[in-house]
């Protein structure tokens, strides 16, 4: 079975060069890394960042919900500090990661996914908006009516969206399941009966349970 770039990505050493892995699998992925002008440990440490927090294929997904808690299981996983270049990444603000990780899902193909983790990264900035209080004034510092009206009516607004957009990622969420789940059965081979007397399905199963007799000498 082929190694998937997750577990490639995965698997690679700390102490490595990680543009070799790019090298040998032809990839051009690694000129986002270089352009984040990095110690090369950090740059692996990157890397492996991504494949943890944008693939489907990492078990972190179904321990960690919250996306802010999952980054930050993956930092202590590998012993990396929140802090410099890896604050910027887990705050979706360093240009150049962003397009590492559009790279990266272009790579796996897996734009459902991708969907529902940019909903959830947007969700938590909606709420961090919403919960922020607005003082009308603080200090010396005073906002007038209008401002203040503008900066509550932008809390609602973030609100509002972000509870419209909770239906939407749980929306996607059951959709991605349920595409999975279909495969699974068409996999364990629990498919219905009409559909594998129209698909010639039916004929394939058959001929593979005639071969297999046969090499069970039955």
């Amino acid at each position: 079975m082929i190694e998937s770039l997750y577990k490639k990505i995965k698997n690679f050493p700390h102490e490595g060069n990680i543009k070799t892995l790019f090298n040998d699998l032809k990839l051009d992925g690694f000129k986002f890394l270089k352009d984040m002008n990095i110690p090369m440990e950090d740059e692996i440490l990157i890397a492996k960042y991504c494949c943890e927090a944008y693939d489907p294929e990492s078990p972190l997904h179904e321990i960690h919900k919250d996306r802010r808690e999952l980054k930050l299981a993956i930092y202590k996983q590998y012993g990396i500090k929140n802090e410099g270049v890896f604050e910027e990444v887990t705050r979706n603000e360093n240009e150049n990661f962003n397009k590492y990780v559009a790279w990266y899902y272009r790579q796996i193909k897996d734009f459902d996914f991708e969907a529902i983790v940019t909903g959830q990264e947007l969700l938590t900035e909606q709420l961090e908006v919403a919960r922020t209080r607005i003082q009308k004034k603080k200090g010396a510092l005073e906002l007038d009516d209008d401002k203040f009206l503008k900066a509550m009516n932008l809390k609602n607004l973030c609100y509002t969206n972000a509870v419209d957009n909770i239906d939407k990622v749980n929306q996607l969420k059951r959709n991605y399941q349920k595409k999975y789940e279909t495969t699974d059965k068409d996999i364990h081979g629990e498919v219905p009966e009409e559909v594998l007397r129209s698909s010639g399905v039916q004929e394939v199963i058959a001929y593979e349970r005639k071969q297999k007799n046969k090499r069970d000498g039955s």
